[in-house]
């Protein structure tokens, strides 16, 4: 056995291996279990991942070759090397949440702020869920080499139906006497807004933002019943925006933006150039700016007050989960750089309880968004240094060994690490997840070849 340089170009090679790939690892099919869950957010991370497990044993029980599914085809597709080294990170990153956690405790225990139980019970119970976590990201990697894209497309469609399905009869339900299901959220200006499974309304709209960019993206050409095929997306891109709407989420809109700032300045060609100056011209047609009024729009109590006094922002009119998380980071500059250690900002930031407009006691802060919380466990250098990190991988991914057919899956995996960074927080957009996929298919770039095509790299132990 002896180790062989390929170099590839962008070319079709990559679908041949696709093609030729074998029952996939535990750890892969453990990953594509958890991507269909992602969006039932009603369900924490943690019982996704329970459940995930016990839907794996029951596939081993009935494929138990499965387990001896490794074989010189299985070195090729995991490169091993870089999985360890991916594991290796992880270990560091691990004990720097242990070492904040050390900081935090010295500080709280010493001022006797919160008992030794309350903080050993939160601490470890974190540092459990972080370990969890990390393996998310080995499942990622894994399901990124043994998982087909057309796999992966099939799965997140299906949650999607599902979600929109949930959607529906929450909608109606109340209408045709029938008992509602997920969590109901009513608001007097806007009404219902629906949250199909995923716990509440901004977790969804976050995954509609996803799967409706997807939709916009994928091409039907490789299906057999193309006119179905339109349909679907049709149907899916309408629906899927009418209850993006019904959810009347800041973090969905707060989404769009986000994703919108991110493609177009990290992905520039001149036809997303071109549709970005569309869009902007439409949206200076339409909206009647010399008479814009907030009452025009139908929007939540929450957001007006937020519209109304933009101009005299202050943290004041942040939701408590958010303004109290910003009042630790403010009174405690240390912790927000190297981190608080996971789950901890919670007990820093009940101090400012008393500044609180509808929070109690009892209710455990750790953010309304993906980005504070991640801030708050690893502190803002480390946050920074990993999505910087895997977002140049990703964006490396689109320009070696892509298949155009390929990239709607990389754009939804990449919207889900951008959006579960951000704004979801691992709920309803794998956040995790999404990091080992974008390892797992990350290349080494070479350059380019004398027709101007990309070049990459993969190391592959061969039979002699």
């Amino acid at each position: 056995m002896t180790a062989s340089t390929v170099t590839l170009r962008e070319t079709s090679m990559s679908a041949d291996v696709a093609s030729e790939q074998i029952n996939p690892t535990p750890m892969a099919v453990y990953g594509l279990i958890f991507l269909a869950l992602s969006p039932f957010a009603w369900l924490t991370v943690n019982m996704r991942m329970v459940i995930s497990a016990v839907v794996l044993a029951g596939y081993i029980a009935a494929k138990p070759k499965l387990l001896g599914a490794q074989n010189n085809l299985s070195a090729r597709i995991l490169d091993s090397s870089r999985l360890r080294e991916i594991y290796i990170w992880l270990g560091l990153l691990f004990l720097h949440a242990i070492l904040c956690s050390i900081i935090s405790a010295t500080i709280l225990l010493r001022s006797g702020e919160v008992s030794q139980s309350d903080f050993f019970d939160r601490s470890s119970t974190q540092l459990g869920s972080l370990l969890l976590a990390f393996l998310q990201i080995g499942c990622g990697y894994h399901m990124a080499k043994y998982i087909k894209p057309a796999t992966l497309r099939k799965v997140i469609y299906a949650t999607f139906w599902v979600s929109l399905a949930a959607s529906v009869y929450q909608t109606f339900s109340s209408d045709l006497g029938l008992p509602y299901l997920g969590r109901e959220v009513f608001d007097p200006r806007v009404g219902l807004r629906p949250g199909g499974l995923s716990g509440e309304p901004k977790a969804l709209s976050s995954f509609l933002v996803a799967v409706v960019l997807l939709l916009l993206m994928d091409g039907s050409r490789r299906h057999k019943h193309r006119s179905m095929a339109a349909l679907f997306r049709i149907s899916g891109i309408i629906l899927g925006f009418h209850f993006f709407l019904k959810t009347s989420s800041g973090n969905g809109f707060f989404s769009v933006a986000i994703l919108a700032v991110i493609y177009f300045v990290a992905f520039p060609t001149p036809r997303k150039a071109v549709f970005g100056t569309c869009v902007l011209l439409a949206v200076l047609a339409i909206v009647p700016f010399d008479r814009l009024s907030l009452s025009d729009f139908s929007i939540r109590e929450s957001h007006q007050s937020i519209l109304d006094n933009i101009w005299n922002l202050d943290l004041g009119l942040f939701d408590d989960l958010i303004a109290l998380p910003m009042m630790a980071w403010l009174g405690d500059p240390l912790s927000l750089l190297i981190g608080f250690g996971p789950g901890l900002m919670h007990f820093f930031a009940s101090r400012y309880m008393d500044q609180a407009t509808w929070l109690t006691g009892t209710t455990y802060i750790e953010g309304n968004v993906g980005a504070i919380m991640y801030i708050s466990n690893y502190g803002l250098f480390v946050f920074l240094a990993l999505f910087v990190y895997v977002f140049r991988k990703a964006r490396q991914n689109f320009s070696l060994l892509g298949i155009e057919s390929d990239r709607p899956i990389q754009m939804y995996i990449l919207s889900s690490f951008v959006l579960g960074a951000a704004i979801a927080g691992n709920v309803s957009c794998p956040f995790y997840l999404s990091i080992g996929w974008i390892l797992g298919t990350a290349r080494k770039k070479l350059g380019t070849d004398p027709n101007g095509n990309a070049l990459a790299q993969v190391t592959c132990n061969i039979d002699q």
